[in-house]
């Protein structure tokens, strides 16, 4: 199957295609740079995946799908815990005898 080379946001997303389409079988070479590029497109890790694709198509690597899922995937932030305390309401009507300086 022929990709448009412009249907590649890099030129690692076309080297990884060739790799793919060479040593898998075609539906499992489309699965996988389909869900790459699902991937680059939806959590904003297009130029940061397409350097991990550089170095496993140096090593001689096909990238693995879901283990890169894992290591892209969006991380839920740890929100620190807040106590307020409201102060007694009594606390405003000493205000109001007060004036300003």
């Amino acid at each position: 199957m022929r990709f448009e080379t412009s249907c590649f946001p890099r030129e690692a997303y076309r080297r990884t295609w060739e790799q793919l389409e060479a040593r898998l079988t075609q539906r499992e070479a489309c699965k996988i740079i389909v869900g790459l590029l699902e991937l680059a497109a939806l959590d904003g890790v297009e130029a940061v995946l397409a350097a991990r694709l550089n170095a496993l198509l140096v090593d001689g690597k096909l990238p693995d799908l879901q283990a890169l899922r894992e290591e892209f995937a969006p991380r839920l932030a740890d929100c620190p815990i807040v106590n307020v305390e409201s102060p007694p309401v009594s606390s405003y009507d000493d205000l109001l005898g007060k004036e300003v300086a």
